[in-house]
């Protein structure tokens, strides 16, 4: 398999967590800070866990 870059990496995790930003995102009426915060700290496991696989399925054997 060849190998792929970090940044390689980071766009594929960045746009499948973009795919679900709308599917997790706040409604119009929550607009709290806390909420707003939570939604954030959301997409960014999203992310993480994405890069994760991304990663471990790029990975060389």
């Amino acid at each position: 398999m060849a190998l792929v870059s970090n940044e390689v990496k980071a766009q594929i995790a960045k746009e499948l967590t973009l795919a679900i930003a709308d599917k997790i995102r706040p409604t119009n009426n929550q607009n709290s800070e806390v909420i707003n915060k939570s939604y954030l700290e959301e997409l960014n496991k999203a992310f993480e866990m994405f890069y994760k696989t991304v990663d471990s399925l790029t990975e060389r054997r």
